[in-house]
């Protein structure tokens, strides 16, 4: 399924972020509080909701930074390892679409 015109202008209304701020840093990727909730919001809406709901909480104050942390951390708790050893390669590819 792929990204439908209303998502890409949604999209649009982001304000780019620079490099400094995407870092992806081991803190970031940590299971605490703040970083539950973000995870909890992604695991609940309904896939063909997420964007415009991320788009939201990015303007709400979210962080890119958050909102990647969470990416990971709901992948490795939720992909499911079909092949064996998939799991970890569909979180590590969050990297590249970075």
């Amino acid at each position: 399924m792929g990204l439908g015109a209303a998502c890409w202008s949604t999209l649009r209304s982001i304000v780019p972020v620079s490099a400094e701020e995407v870092k992806v840093t081991p803190d970031v990727v940590q299971l605490r509080p703040e970083m539950e909730e973000v995870v909890r919001w992604m695991e609940r809406t309904p896939r063909d909701q997420v964007m415009e709901v991320a788009v939201d909480e990015l303007k709400r104050g979210l962080s890119y930074r958050q909102l990647l942390g969470g990416l990971f951390l709901a992948g490795i708790r939720n992909i499911k390892p079909r092949p064996v050893g998939f799991k970890f390669h569909a979180v590590m590819v969050i990297n590249s679409a970075h």
